[in-house]
């Protein structure tokens, strides 16, 4: 999971990216599969928001229907 978000907000050069723009990247198979239920659902958040508390800073809110967390990766996981 780490690395899915590792690999989303590189791809988007570390501009901030809602939770649920990770979340259709990293469980992209899964929810193509049509696994939406309310239980899957709830694990596959509670997986990206885990991993982007270890490797991301929150930088705000969005302004969107939920408004979801925005997240940036953190300065030491920022390749150099």
């Amino acid at each position: 999971m780490q690395l899915a978000v590792c690999r989303v907000l590189e791809s988007r050069d570390n501009q901030p990216t809602s939770t649920s723009d990770i979340l259709a990247y990293s469980h992209a198979h899964s929810l193509y599969q049509g696994r939406t239920s309310r239980v899957h659902m709830q694990g596959y958040r509670r997986s990206v928001r885990r991993a982007c508390n270890v490797l991301c800073d929150r930088a705000g809110r969005s302004t969107t229907i939920g408004r979801p967390i925005m997240w940036v990766l953190k300065r030491r996981w920022q390749p150099e």
